[in-house]
């Protein structure tokens, strides 16, 4: 058995995690991570994350499991890492996701490494995604969770190999009500705790109010201009905005209009009818590839430009830059897959061998072809996408994941939506 630290968020998902491993006969340490700001007010209601209700929450799951818990000060890289960037990237007009950031740099780099310092072969959280190995290769992989309302895939592609290996998600194989029904069964009273849908460290989820009362100077008013390139109104501050919106532009027209471009280089916001609102492609930067060393030139996949957006069927074009700083990204050890498979009644089963789907198959052939490559020479870290129809509200700082059947390719940031059109092009020149 392995030992085990679990982070514990002081939800329902966490405390089953925890409570499964436990079961198993794994050593499990509980720990929350502290990464609310002391600049701002905490919010102290029970659904908050960032809570001391929280907190307090997770401690008591761990008490009633019998188990060691933990509060770590994470506060000061996650000011670093997550709101930094939070801050930056609606600076420059874009619509970031913390939680992206958070999971990459944070629970599975900071928290993973302060694991390992205390003799822990494995991270588990209660995300719903699954991890499993290529047996040839002994690549690891992310698929998507059984639950397929309840999938977190999308918030997870940043993970490198080393992280793969030594990670743990035992709600992936489950649905989302027999967790429920454990917790309950377990006498955790969070069994029917809300699950927390804002931004942790956003009192109220107000993120406008959180950047303009701590960061004052990321935005100020400026120009909102029809597609046409007739000025039309102000708007408040890009960072009230995002692609797609229609709603809180404060204009008013004979037909409905929409955010289509932000500017940031202008400070301008660009609006038009929703048939103005087509993309045919978009470009991504800082690629993270799971399962490939080296990708091949042309890959056919679903992509997802939202967390809750439908998957669109795309040619990914991989750019061919190197970066040898992310070697690690495609590190491929070939160790035969440890993980502690979790069942709701505890038992193990089997180690999952890789899905074939008939999209995977091609996959699964790459996969093999580049194990031995050097990956300090193959990592990709721009793509160009090519829908096969076109796709609505495609967001330049928001994450787009390419999957082929269940299985994660990998993913980036969106750095820019392609149209048919470049509408501040046309404006400005």
């Amino acid at each position: 058995m392995a030992r085990v630290m679990v982070a514990m968020s002081g939800g329902v998902d966490s405390s089953v995690a925890a409570a499964l491993l436990v079961s198993q006969g794994h050593e499990v340490i509980g720990a929350t991570m502290e990464v609310f700001p002391d600049y701002e007010q905490r919010n102290e209601e029970e659904g908050g994350c960032c809570s001391l209700a929280a907190i307090e929450d997770a401690k008591r799951v761990a008490s009633r499991l019998d188990i060691p818990h933990y509060t770590l000060n994470f506060k000061d890289i996650f000011q670093r890492e997550v709101i930094d960037n939070f801050v930056a990237e609606y600076s420059r007009g874009r619509t970031p996701n913390p939680c992206v950031v958070c999971n990459k740099k944070i629970k599975f780099a900071a928290l993973l490494q302060r694991a390992r310092g205390l003799d822990c072969q494995y991270v588990a959280t209660g995300h719903y995604s699954r991890i499993k190995t290529e047996p040839e290769t002994g690549r690891h992989l992310l698929y998507r969770a059984i639950d397929r309302d309840k999938d977190q895939s999308y918030m997870l592609y940043g993970f490198t190999q080393h992280q793969l290996q030594h990670t743990l998600m035992p709600l992936g194989e489950h649905e989302k009500t027999a967790v429920r029904e454990k917790a309950r069964e377990l006498g955790f009273r969070v069994h029917n705790k809300p699950d927390s849908q804002e931004i942790c460290f956003v009192p109220d989820n107000d993120y406008h109010t959180f950047l303009e009362r701590n960061y004052p100077e990321i935005g100020e008013p400026g120009d909102i201009y029809y597609y046409t390139g007739k000025k039309i109104g102000r708007h408040r501050g890009l960072h009230h905005y995002t692609i797609g919106q229609r709603r809180g532009l404060g204009i008013s027209l004979d037909h409905p209009v929409y955010v289509v471009e932000i500017d940031s280089t202008h400070n301008a916001l660009i609006v038009a009818p929703r048939e103005k609102l087509k993309f045919h492609g978009l470009k991504a930067e800082q690629i993270n590839w799971i399962a490939y060393s080296s990708p091949p030139e042309k890959i056919e996949a679903s992509v997802q430009v939202r967390y809750n957006s439908r998957p669109v069927p795309a040619q990914i074009l991989p750019g061919h830059q190197a970066d040898s700083n992310n070697s690690s990204n495609s590190s491929t050890d070939s160790s035969t897959n440890t993980e502690p498979s979790a069942h709701l009644d505890g038992r193990q089963s089997n180690t999952p061998r890789f899905d074939e789907g008939p999209m995977a198959r091609q996959t699964k052939q790459t996969i093999a072809q580049s194990k031995n490559k050097p990956d300090s020479d193959m990592t990709s870290r721009r793509v160009t996408v090519e829908f096969k129809d076109s796709c609505t509200a495609v967001t330049p700082g928001q994450s787009v994941v390419f999957y082929q059947d269940k299985l994660v390719l990998g993913g980036g940031i969106i750095s820019k939506g392609i149209k048919q059109e470049n509408y501040v092009e046309k404006i400005f020149d």
